[in-house]
């Protein structure tokens, strides 16, 4: 084998392929020890899921984790990452004709004390009659890396303005049969 060593690789100046460089068809160019992607560019994509259940919590007004988390490494460590999540929570009134609201968020939780990337308040309705009210939450965020050490982004749920009385009850992961995702994508710069 033999190695080819060149500082920069130019193509023609004019013509019907000029300013590119042409790998033939059938050959391809391993870049797998190394490639810088331009900027604007997708770098990789992790994606997670959690299926529907009937997971019910009450009096929550703390944030709670809810099973919903992408976890990804970043390869540089200024790229920017677009977290992306569709998820249904399930809100009960606590009498009838009251609110039945909650606050979600996305959170990266690895780094330091964690950092919101999305927070939605007092999401839901001012007046239910009775029964539990469906949210369908399709949410995204943004989060700039300062390392390459490993990220997670979780969705996180509690009773609105962390005051118990907002709700009766929450599905955080609200129906069987149903499938939270949450997606996360590292885009150079």
């Amino acid at each position: 084998m033999s190695t080819l060593q060149v500082e920069n690789l130019i193509g023609p100046t004019s013509g019907s392929n000029a300013n590119k460089v042409i790998i033939p068809s059938g050959q391809t160019l391993d870049a797998s020890n190394g490639f810088v992607a331009p900027t604007g560019h997708v770098i990789q994509v992790q994606h997670g899921t959690l299926a529907g259940s009937g997971s019910l919590v009450t009096g929550q007004v703390n944030y709670l984790n809810t099973g919903l988390s992408v976890s990804i490494t970043p390869r540089f460590d200024n790229s920017k990452f677009i977290v992306m999540a569709s998820q249904i929570i399930g809100i009960g009134a606590v009498s009838t004709n009251t609110p039945a609201r909650y606050d979600l968020r996305i959170r990266e939780v690895n780094i330091s004390s964690g950092t919101d990337i999305w927070v939605g308040r007092y999401v839901g309705t001012d007046s239910q009659e009775s029964g539990n009210l469906s949210v369908v939450s399709g949410i995204h965020g943004y989060y700039t890396a300062s390392s390459t050490n490993a990220l997670t982004f979780n969705t996180q749920v509690r009773e609105a303005g962390g005051t118990d009385g907002s709700a009766s009850s929450m599905y955080f992961n609200w129906y069987a049969g149903g499938l939270a995702t949450i997606t996360a994508m590292e885009i150079a710069q």
